[in-house]
């Protein structure tokens, strides 16, 4: 059985792609370990709890897209394939649309409660609750662009 040429480069190609995604994993990896043991001792047991419970507010924003992001992405492709441009272009808008209103409404209570309560707590963590609220939204959009 010959192997064709082709076949060959296909492998090598998709062979050094898996290196690369298996070498960025990697450093991703490491990374996260870096900042497992540096963050916390910089920070201390107390702003590293402030942390890690002002990070759930973007791990929770994540849910609030209610599955539109991933049902835009399966039929505006379906719709181009159909050729129905404008039905396409009206499914994007509309993601985009629910993405931005479904961020932007949680994040303006965030800030809303991070001035309210100003001067209650360190100011770190309002200051926090600005920064996080402000994260919710440019996750989310990125999260919807790619």
């Amino acid at each position: 059985m010959t192997v064709r040429e082709e076949d060959v480069e296909s492998r090598a190609l998709l062979a050094a792609d898996a290196a690369k995604l298996w070498g960025a994993a990697l450093i991703e990896q490491l990374l996260a370990l870096v900042r497992g043991v540096i963050v916390p001792r910089y920070l201390g047991p107390a702003l590293y709890g402030a942390l890690g419970a002002l990070g759930l507010i973007t791990k929770y924003g994540a849910y609030l897209q209610l599955g539109v992001t991933t049902a835009v992405g399966r039929e505006v492709p379906y719709a181009l394939k159909q050729r129905s441009t404008d039905l396409a272009e009206r499914l994007a808008k509309v993601g985009y649309s629910f993405n931005l209103l479904t961020s932007a409404a949680p994040a303006a209570v965030v800030v809303i409660y991070a001035l309210a309560t100003w001067g209650r707590y360190v100011d770190v963590i309002s200051w926090g609750l600005l920064t996080f609220a402000f994260l919710l939204i440019t996750t989310r959009l990125e999260t919807y662009f790619t």
